[in-house]
């Protein structure tokens, strides 16, 4: 039998779970703090910016169609202080794509810019007896709708396809009857009109029609600033996160 000690016992390593709990407790603490604080902080001028460029690129998207295409549009002079005429929205098309809404040769131009979409929507002036199609072509960047803007404008009456609404007032609006074709843009998008009569009034001079077709002017001049303006309250706006 021997008579060395026995060995002595290795001490515990073991660390009790109160003081884990503490020390878990601590770190969710600290995460949390951080994690409130990301969340509510006011975000930066830069985040602003860029949210703000995101919402105008994909505006044509992001809100409703009938945003986009508003109901009513003053047009005209009122300098006696009469209420300016209205050009009302009679019907918004199927979203389509740029062969199926432009005459073959602008598709053709505008699909090397991006062009896969086209948004129209159809007015008809205070009077009953002009109309007008518009129509916003998304393309792929500025520099894109700047260009296209220029390769479109100088046509006369071709560009794009008319759209008339059955038992509307704008029924009888067709290719055909297509009498002026514009073309303006603001950043990415271009945006297009052409007008026409309701009556069986005769064609006129390409250089004698745009300035009568004033309703037209208005609501692609409605268009370009609700798609070109900055968002107000960027941060608030559907789908965007600063």
């Amino acid at each position: 039998m021997s008579d060395a000690p026995p060995p002595a016992r290795r001490r515990s390593r073991h660390v009790p779970a109160a003081a884990l709990a503490l020390v878990g407790l601590a770190a969710l603490g600290t995460g949390g703090v951080l994690l409130t604080g990301e969340l509510t902080r006011e975000p930066t001028r830069a985040e602003l910016a860029a949210a703000a460029e995101r919402e105008t690129h994909e505006r044509w998207r992001l809100r409703p169609v009938g945003e986009v295409f508003p109901a009513e549009v003053p047009y005209g002079d009122a300098a006696d202080g009469s209420v300016k005429p209205i050009a009302r929205r009679v019907g918004i098309a199927s979203a389509a794509s740029c062969a199926e809404a432009l005459d073959t040769d602008a598709a053709r131009a505008l699909a090397a810019h991006g062009c896969r979409t086209v948004l129209r929507a159809t007015y008809v002036d205070a009077t009953g007896t002009q109309v007008t199609t518009v129509g916003l072509v998304p393309l792929r960047d500025a520099d894109a709708g700047r260009t296209a803007v220029r390769e479109m404008s100088g046509r006369e009456r071709e560009g794009l396809r008319a759209v008339g609404f059955p038992e509307t007032a704008s029924a009888p609006f067709t290719d055909a009857t297509r009498q002026a074709f514009v073309a303006g843009g603001t950043g990415r998008y271009l945006l297009l009109q052409t007008s026409g009569w309701l009556d069986d009034r005769p064609a006129l001079p390409p250089e004698a029609v745009v300035s009568r077709f004033g309703h037209g002017s208005a609501v692609l001049a409605a268009l370009s600033a609700f798609l070109g303006d900055p968002a107000a309250s960027v941060c608030e706006a559907e789908r965007v996160a600063c």
